[in-house]
């Protein structure tokens, strides 16, 4: 099956590939026992977080991020979750898929977890410091979202050094 994966990530376009793999990152990162898009849409409680919300956190278009799942049609597809209304999620055809995204020795190149997991946490980290220099300025902002936003960057930085950890180790 890894040759086949390999096939399907080098049949991508050079510039696009740094994008689905952050896609794909998004989709499995956790925090605590909370994937990486429950634990966003615990601060926007009044709407769920689907993929169209998730490539807004990406910084893609909604064109962009199924643009960029399309290289994938064969390893995975979106389809609107059960348990939230008007959402969709990524389901993939196979968990050896991610398996494979996952480890460096068998992705090589396009592991998840190198230089695009450093990436992205730092994109993030950047949105969320551009979104709290903006409050600043704004009186009546909760000081509760403040706090919130501060615990996202904590967690964040905690995360990603707990992943770089991962990579070490022997």
């Amino acid at each position: 099956m890894d040759l086949f994966y390999d096939l399907i990530m080098r049949q991508i376009p050079s510039d696009a590939v740094s994008i689905v793999q952050k896609i794909l990152l998004s989709d499995v990162i956790e925090f605590g026992s909370l994937s990486f898009s429950d634990f966003l849409s615990l601060f926007n409680r009044s709407a769920s977080l689907g993929i169209s919300r998730l490539g807004n956190i990406l910084g893609l278009s909604q064109e962009e991020f199924y643009s960029s799942c399309g290289f994938l049609q064969s390893v995975l597809f979106l389809k609107p979750d059960e348990n939230r209304h008007a959402t969709e999620r990524i389901y993939y055809y196979h968990a050896s898929f991610m398996e494979y995204m996952k480890d460096p020795g068998r992705s090589k190149d396009f592991c998840i977890y190198g230089d695009v997991l450093q990436e992205l946490y730092q994109e993030i980290i950047q949105r969320l410091n551009n979104i709290h220099a903006l409050s600043k300025g704004m009186r009546q902002i909760i000081v509760v979202c403040l706090i919130e936003l501060d615990q996202v960057h904590d967690r964040i930085n905690t995360s990603c050094q707990y992943h770089i950890s991962l990579l070490k180790a022997p």
